[in-house]
């Protein structure tokens, strides 16, 4: 689109976003921690879950979070709110 029809997209916030590298970085990062809590999600609202599937899946999310770059702002709150829900349990 950036190629063929640049003029398409007016707003310069977007366009700067588009041709941002690491704005795509950020969203891989964040799909990668979102999909350990999809599936965990799905186990859960099974007829058939029990504690092993929870626990199964919060370890998969946990190592989504470990595999997070530490350079990430927000990597400091996932371990913290992991941690807090872990504890509830």
């Amino acid at each position: 689109i950036l190629e063929n029809h640049a003029s398409a997209i007016s707003n310069i916030t977007v366009f700067n976003l588009i041709q941002d590298e690491n704005f795509y970085i950020k969203c891989r990062q964040i799909s990668t921690i979102l999909k350990p809590i999809k599936e965990l999600t799905n186990c859960l609202e099974a007829k058939m879950a029990n504690l092993a599937n929870t626990f199964i899946g919060l370890i998969k999310l946990a190592a989504s979070i470990n595999q997070v770059e530490d350079s990430n702002i927000w990597k400091s709150n996932l371990i913290a709110n992991f941690n807090r829900r872990f504890y509830e349990i």
